[in-house]
């Protein structure tokens, strides 16, 4: 499935937080290529975290304000 990036020229950058498995990792990773593809690219962070483990979900959202 291919994910399509909208035109959001006023965002330098954007995370993501998604599930650590096949479907999940796919999607961070083509919106990250639709990302890049843009006539003004955006940085894009993803994050994963494991199923129903609220402490790698609370992790990855407390370590996205660092990766810029």
């Amino acid at each position: 499935q291919r994910v399509r990036a909208v035109s959001v020229s006023r965002y330098e950058y954007i995370g993501i937080v998604h599930l650590n498995d096949a479907y999940g990792q796919a999607y961070a990773e083509a919106l990250t290529q639709e990302a890049s593809n843009l006539d003004t690219p955006i940085s894009v962070t993803s994050r994963g975290f494991s199923s129903l483990d609220q402490a790698s979900i609370d992790i990855a959202l407390q370590r996205m304000p660092e990766a810029r």
